[in-house]
């Protein structure tokens, strides 16, 4: 088992850098971390309404006291209201109720996977996949564009590219007859020794194929050859890519519990 206290740090150092690279304005991150009574508080004044952004992590019984305090580090002014990240364990019946009563309500879990890195099997022989580097950002870009079908203005594009296809954010791309057509991502914590599996996706069309599955096993295998410790990844109770995941050797180390206000908004 990884300690909880592990995954969460992996998880503030990678919503660290994801508003870095965020896409929603060519603006330098403003997300600031802080700790009060225990519990760590991610705050983006910059993103008010985005429940990624704005979270609360480690919540608990004792530490409830002092909720009302933890809310005044957002911007209420901006409609700001952050997401509870609560660990299963924590979820007693006054927990529950006291979020209730300050208007929260869960909307849905997440489940945080572990891998040891040692013993890795290889890609599947036959199946394309290949890692992009800097000088692909700008094609990664395209990508992300084509799949959210919206279009990445140039300030945007100019300000974010060095953030993709590095050494530290690294990118896996899977193809069908010569075209990409999935891709997925290794995040590198500073100081080398773990790695955060994220931003999976498969275009409609080629879904079914067992592409996420070989790109799981490239960054499970490139995480061995850089040395890493243990990677981690978040994904929903119930899903394909939960199962994916436990088939090629992950662990749950946790279930989070997300509690929302009913106004808050998605990044």
């Amino acid at each position: 088992m990884i300690p909880a206290e592990q995954v969460q740090a992996l998880e503030v150092e990678y919503a660290l850098f994801n508003a870095c690279r965020t896409l929603s304005s060519p603006a330098p991150s403003a997300m600031k971390v802080c700790a009060l009574h225990g519990v760590v508080l991610l705050v983006d004044r910059s993103r008010p309404a985005s429940t990624y952004a704005n979270r609360v992590l480690g919540l608990d019984d004792e530490s409830f006291e002092a909720f009302d305090e933890m809310l005044d580090r957002y911007d209420k002014s901006e409609g700001a209201a952050p997401r509870i990240d609560l660990r299963l364990e924590h979820c007693t019946p006054d927990l529950k109720d006291g979020l209730h009563r300050a208007g929260f309500e869960q909307t849905e879990s997440l489940c945080y996977l572990g891998h040891d890195v040692c013993d890795i099997a290889n890609p599947a022989d036959g199946v394309d996949i290949r890692r992009w580097h800097t000088d692909d950002a700008d094609a990664f870009l395209d990508l992300l564009e084509s799949a959210g079908g919206e279009e990445i203005p140039a300030e945007v594009r100019s300000a974010k590219r060095e953030y993709y296809c590095t050494d530290r954010f690294r990118k896996f791309v899977a193809y069908v007859k010569g075209s990409p057509v999935a891709w997925a991502t290794l995040f590198v914590t500073d100081d080398g020794k773990h790695g955060y599996l994220a931003n999976a996706y498969t275009d409609p069309r080629h879904r079914g194929r067992g592409l996420q599955r070989e790109l799981l096993l490239a960054r499970l295998h490139d995480s061995a050859e850089l040395g890493l410790e243990t990677v981690v990844t978040d994904v929903e109770p119930g899903t394909t890519s939960l199962r994916n995941c436990r088939r090629v050797g992950f662990q749950i180390e946790s279930v989070h519990l997300l509690w929302e206000r009913r106004t808050s908004k998605h990044d």
